[in-house]
């Protein structure tokens, strides 16, 4: 009976054993099912994310991941993702700083070229004051020499008014009397020589106002001396038709 007994506990320890043993396996496959479907999921989520642009082929890490006890938040995956995520940051910063100091260098560019300009057109007109003064010069020169040699032009009598007073010691006298009695070659000329000064004579307020206003009678004399020629040319023809 005793031994029945023992071959009996034998049989029934077996038994438990065996029993205990499927009952674990059975429970480690349903944990690594879990883990798998888990994975599975965590994956397909992971890829949806990225809109399929990247394809992850990691599922069984994360299985043995998940199986060894770690949690979702401890996945290298997601570890991965945050560092992934991080670089395309950097990046962007990076591509930012760039792109600012590309706007900087082309602003510097542009306010460089616009310095460059303003500098070239003040240049382009102290160049063109000094030419229009060297001129101004030539032509007071010019009337003091014919005032010296006394065979003064009208425009010599005019400009002496502004330029020539003090040296030759006379008192200023009305501009207008020179218009008077001029034939029309003259008045052309006269017409010229104070637009000249008009141009060359502009920098002093004062005189700038006496030209323009003298440049305004001289165009109406220019007028009545060409009315007046060809008045005297028609009469020249008409006696000489009788003659």
């Amino acid at each position: 009976k005793s031994s029945k007994d023992k071959k009996r506990r034998r049989r029934d320890d077996t038994s438990s054993s065996s029993s205990s043993a499927s009952e674990s396996d059975s429970g480690d496959d349903r944990k690594r099912q879990k883990s798998e479907k888990l994975a599975q999921k965590v994956v397909s989520h992971l890829e949806k994310a990225h809109g399929g642009s990247q394809q992850f082929v990691w599922a069984k890490k994360v299985t043995k991941e998940l199986e060894s006890g770690k949690k979702m938040k401890e996945l290298s995956i997601f570890r991965n993702q945050g560092r992934e995520a991080e670089r395309l940051e950097e990046i962007e910063k990076v591509r930012k700083r760039q792109a600012e100091r590309e706007a900087e260098k082309a602003r510097r560019e542009e306010e460089l070229t616009m310095m460059q300009r303003v500098r070239a057109a003040q240049e382009a007109m102290e160049s063109e004051a000094k030419e229009e003064e060297f001129y101004l010069k030539a032509k007071i020169n010019k009337c003091q020499r014919r005032l010296q040699e006394g065979r003064p032009a009208p425009i010599d009598l005019i400009a002496r008014n502004l330029h020539l007073s003090d040296e030759f010691g006379f008192e200023p006298e009305d501009p207008w009397l020179h218009f008077s009695g001029l034939l029309l070659e003259d008045m052309e000329v006269l017409d010229d020589d104070i637009r000249e000064f008009k141009d060359y004579d502009k920098y002093d307020e004062l005189h700038g106002e006496f030209w323009d206003a003298l440049a305004v009678v001289s165009s109406a004399e220019l007028k009545d001396a060409r009315r007046r020629d060809a008045s005297d040319r028609a009469v020249l023809r008409t006696r000489e038709g009788h003659s």
